[in-house]
């Protein structure tokens, strides 16, 4: 499987396996990652929030359209600030 940080530069839609990796590591890490689907919004419509279960960081929140690219966003801060 891909590591996080291949995931984030990667140019490719996110598979759905890749998204489950994603939700997957950051829960083993002890950290909360959430996805809000927000449909009647007109843009935007996607919240990816990535929370610390222990406090380490702030949380960390990307909204858009394209869900690959608002975990990507999340992803890149997340690892700079684990």
């Amino acid at each position: 499987m891909d590591s996080l940080e291949s995931l984030i530069n990667s140019k490719e839609p996110l598979s759905d396996s890749q998204i489950m990796f994603v939700f997957n590591q950051v829960g083993l890490a002890g950290d909360i990652i959430l996805l809000k689907n927000d449909g009647p919004r007109a843009e935007a419509k996607f919240t990816v929030v990535i929370l610390s279960g222990d406090e380490k960081f702030s949380g960390i929140r990307q909204d858009s359209d394209d869900l690959s690219f608002a975990i990507r966003k999340v992803l890149s801060k997340y690892i700079v600030g684990r």
